[in-house]
């Protein structure tokens, strides 16, 4: 049965005849949003979707604004945190994560906005194994973000949502300035954005946590591939791409 604790909503699900896994589903109790778990899907199902859908949810975005942001972890007892993100400010179109008035289904292999897929059949991405989940006795799925398109934020955002958003924004700005000096003074692109990357032979695993760094290697890394005018469409893309609000909590 449902139980409030502190501001958010804890969902216990008993086992199912297709699972005998435990699911609590944590989510911030809010108006905002509402998450229930998908029932049993009808008529055949494979294997791998038998045994994932305990893991599946939908969240409702009860307001008339887009959601932009959402972050979820799956986290098997005992084991570490499988998370999926996802935001719209990776692109010009600044597609909603979840619409306003809008649904969408959550799982571990992504999200997929319900009125995109209604009256579609295999518009849902395949379900892959999750090994740790399926062998689980108890998992935890917790709504840990949820930002809206005016910049609030429910949640704790523990995996740092809002964090990427606001550094990959800085870390554009900083490729594109270095990218415009280098050009201004005729020196070679290709060396400036090597000079904005880790020592050839790093291990990436081991730099500092540091989402604007994380965001400068990945796109100096891809400009890197890229030359001639494909590269200055690219830079005029990242140029326009939607600037992160100021974000707030209630």
């Amino acid at each position: 049965m449902p139980v409030l604790i502190g501001l958010f909503l804890v969902v216990f699900i008993t086992p199912t005849a297709q699972s005998s896994t435990d699911v609590v589903i944590v989510a911030p109790v809010d108006p905002s949003v509402a998450v229930q778990r998908i029932g049993t899907a009808p008529g055949n199902v494979s294997e791998v979707r038998a045994a994932l859908l305990p893991y599946r949810i939908m969240l409702t975005n009860n307001t008339d604004r887009d959601i932009v942001g959402l972050a979820v972890t799956w986290t098997p007892e005992g084991g570490q945190p499988y998370g999926v993100q996802s935001e719209s400010f990776g692109s010009t179109t600044k597609t909603p994560v979840v619409p306003a008035r809008g649904h969408a289904i959550l799982t571990p292999d992504g999200f997929q906005s319900v009125d995109l897929i209604q009256g579609r059949v295999g518009m849902m991405p395949p379900d892959r194994p999750h090994a740790a989940l399926e062998a689980a006795y108890h998992v935890t799925i917790n709504v840990d973000a949820v930002i809206f398109d005016d910049g609030l934020v429910l949640g704790p955002d523990k995996t740092g949502l809002v964090d990427s958003i606001n550094a990959r924004a800085i870390a554009i700005g900083r490729v594109l300035e270095t990218v415009r000096r280098a050009t201004a003074e005729g020196q070679d692109i290709t060396a400036t954005l090597r000079a904005m990357m880790p020592p050839p032979g790093t291990d990436l695993a081991i730099l500092p946590p540091d989402p604007v760094t994380n965001w400068i290697i990945f796109y100096a890394g891809e400009l890197l591939h890229i030359r001639g005018e494909r590269m200055n469409t690219r830079l005029a893309e990242l140029e326009k791409l939607p600037a992160p609000p100021t974000f707030f909590r209630k």
